[in-house]
This record gives structure tokens, sequence and C-alpha cells, in this order.
């Protein structure tokens, strides 16, 4: 029998009417943790579940961006934390954009603040220190890839125009680089050595 996954036991014991996850298991495959989560908690009101849900949503961004996958307990306890921090946050700004006190514009989603502020408090990388490059794919001829610096924008957009000209498909899209995320595993895995 396999192992049960982290969020499979976390949601087990916070919501025990649906333990057994008979019908709602094949449902839950179509949708992310997080929406699955997401909808619980707003079905039970369970403020516990909401918060598990944004750090689900947390988690994923971290994945994505920063190819982070295993916290550790300290780091695990600490997004949560700063979850609960960043929920309480979000939703005071949305009452306050509601009345007009504040523009909506402002108002940060939690999983964005949980994963930038996660990586400032834990290991004092803040957002403007991490590196991105431009990524401008061609598709037409066999998916060719032009790198540019962030500082470059303009020429990778001028690149982008000169082969849209010429009638080639692209893309322009931006990455963290794969040397930064490794620094980042290094540097996670420095920080847990007695």
């Amino acid at each position: 029998m396999p192992e049960k996954s982290y969020e499979v036991i976390m949601v087990e014991k916070l919501t025990p009417e649906i333990s057994d996850f008979s019908s709602d298991a094949k449902d839950r495959h179509k949708q992310s943790n997080f929406e699955y989560l997401y909808e619980q908690a707003k079905k039970t009101g369970d403020e516990r579940m909401e918060v598990l849900a944004y750090m689900e949503a947390a988690k994923e961004r971290l994945y994505r961006y920063f190819d982070i996958t295993d916290l550790s307990t300290i780091e695990a306890v600490r997004l949560r934390i700063i979850v609960e921090e960043s929920l309480t946050k979000e939703k005071r700004d949305l009452k306050a954009a509601k009345n007009q006190e504040i523009d909506i514009s402002s108002v940060i989603d939690t999983e964005v603040e949980a994963a930038a502020r996660w990586l400032a408090e834990l290991y004092g990388i803040l957002p403007q220190d991490v590196p991105y490059v431009y990524i401008l794919t061609d598709h037409t001829d066999g998916n060719n890839e032009y790198k540019f610096e962030i500082a470059h924008h303009q020429a990778a957009e001028k690149k982008k125009k000169e082969l849209e000209k010429i009638g080639h498909h692209v893309f322009l899209g931006s990455e963290i680089p794969k040397d930064f995320k490794e620094y980042l595993r290094r540097i996670r895995e420095q920080s847990h050595k007695p």
C-alpha cells in the first residue's frame, strides 16, 4: 500500500468527515491541491483548511519558480506562520479595497507574499535579488532559444519583433537561471547541517 502524502494526511486530520475520499478522490485528481483544499475550506468554513490551501499555493509557487520540492520541518512551519500572517493581511486589504480605502492593485496575493517573505526571512534573498533572464523561443525553426539578461529587455523585444516580421512564431518569457536555483539548493542544504 503506497504511503499517503503530507497533504492527504493533513486533509484527513483537518476534515475527518471526508477522510475516506470515496467520491471526492476522483474529483480531487482533476484539481490542484490548492483548488481542492480551498473548496473544502469554503464548504466547511474551516480557517485551518484555508491556511493549508494557501500553503499549498505558496509551495506550488516555490516549486514553479525555484524548483523547491521538499521543505524541512523548520521551513514548513515558517511558511505556515507567514501564510497565516499574509492571509490575514490580504483579507484586511481586500476589505479596505472594497470600502475604497485603498486601491485594489495594492493588494498582494497571499501565496506571492508568502513565497517572497519565506525566501527573505529564511535565506536573506529579497525579490529584487532574484536574477531573471528573458528567453525568446523561436518555434518556427526547431525551438531555437535566445537568452537576454533582464537589463536587456528592449533587445529581447527587438529580436522578437524582427522574427515576427519575417513570419516566425516566437514566445518571449522569463525564467530564473539554473545556477541561481542550484545556489538556493546549496544554501538550504547548508542551513540544515548541525
